[in-house]
């Protein structure tokens, strides 16, 4: 960790800046929001997010930014990132270098291009990130972090680069300060909470940058959190353990379900809700129903579905869905499968089966990472 400010003398004057806030979703709200509230640091912020987006079946929802919503409740003045951003023409206020101009971002999600960012100082190109750099570089750090059973993360804020030198997330680092991982947190949960310190964070760096030396990243050190796919929210019930699962769930279930399939067949199922069964239901007590990873049943005094995972260990599910229907708590669910899916008029088996070729395949999904 470095501290969040080394001191040097200097004669140099502080002018307010004029802000290049850069961001997408709920992270990036709540840092515009602070930063907003900063007003002895900025003379005018200037927000640029993602247009609007017809997603869905037939697109037929409007997906629009978080930040667009925060920046019109401000009346700030926005751009939006054209469909080939490296062509992207900044305002044409940052169109001319000044140590009063800054280019902020905070969970973007594209790259700057060094075209953009050789219109501002280097000391003010700066980015917000939600791990302790240069672990964990990249868009899903937060994922990561749970999905890896991190007890502590942290909030840098770094000096933006051309990423073709070191890639992402790889400029001199301007603060940082560690932040513990609340016990069974969900994605959502700690996003708040780095986003919260990563703001004062930014705010504190802006009022002493002229105060402040940064530090070059060991490079050597460095981590990937690569985008949350499909694949890594493919479940292996062989490789993975209940605790496994559960921190995975915690992790991109906001973006992602866990996703199984039913054995033999080319059905997939998402678990829409899981938690662990810890020493409440030892596998003993299922009388040798669930012989191997991916075996469930339903426990109707219980009215969850207890899956046998990795290491003789269990995960309940409450809430499951079907590819293409809707989602039913447990017991719903299990009434409506069909006869043919169960061995023994009771075991369902969930997975790949070692027999069709694709066990191999799945045996190392990808680890919770971004770009």
């Amino acid at each position: 960790m470095i501290p969040p400010f080394r001191l040097y003398a200097t004669s140099l004057t502080k002018p307010r800046l004029n802000i290049l806030f850069l961001g997408r979703d709920l992270f990036s709200c709540l840092n515009l929001k602070i930063l907003h509230d900063a007003s002895d640091v900025w003379e005018s912020i200037h927000v640029v997010t993602t247009p609007d987006k017809r997603v869905g079946r037939r697109g037929k929802d409007l997906s629009v930014s978080p930040l667009k919503q925060v920046a019109k409740k401000f009346n700030l003045p926005m751009s939006f990132v054209p469909g080939d951003h490296q062509e992207w023409n900044i305002p044409h206020q940052f169109q001319s270098l000044s140590p009063a101009n800054a280019i902020i971002t905070a969970s973007f999600g594209h790259a700057v291009p060094t075209s953009v960012l050789d219109y501002f100082v280097p000391s003010l190109r700066l980015n917000v990130h939600p791990s302790m750099l240069p672990k964990y570089r990249g868009a899903a750090p937060i994922q990561r972090a749970i999905a890896d059973g991190l007890s502590l993360t942290g909030v840098s804020v770094l000096q933006m680069e051309d990423v073709a030198l070191h890639g992402f997330d790889s400029g001199p680092m301007w603060a940082q300060k560690t932040v513990a991982i609340p016990p069974n947190a969900y994605y959502r949960d700690l996003e708040s909470l780095l986003a919260y310190e990563g703001a004062h964070l930014l705010v504190n760096t802006l009022r002493n940058r002229l105060h402040i030396q940064p530090i070059t990243q060991n490079h050597a050190l460095a981590s990937k959190a690569r985008l949350v796919t499909k694949r890594t929210a493919t479940i292996n019930w062989g490789t993975m353990d209940a605790s496994m699962l559960h921190r995975l769930h915690r992790a991109i279930s906001h973006q992602r379900p866990l996703q199984t399939v039913i054995r033999e067949t080319n059905v997939s199922l998402n678990l829409l809700d899981i938690s662990p069964t810890d020493n409440e239901m030892p596998i003993s007590e299922l009388d040798g129903t669930l012989t191997e990873p991916g075996d469930a049943t339903y426990i109707p005094s219980r009215e969850f579905i207890v899956v046998r995972c990795s290491d003789n260990t269990l995960i309940r599910v409450h809430v499951l869905q079907l590819e293409n229907r809707r989602a039913l708590h447990a017991k719903e669910w299990w009434n409506g499968i069909r006869p043919n899916w169960l061995s023994d008029n009771r075991i369902l088996q969930l997975g790949h089966s070692p027999n069709v070729g694709t066990r191999k395949a799945n045996a190392h999904p990808d680890k919770v990472q971004s770009g």
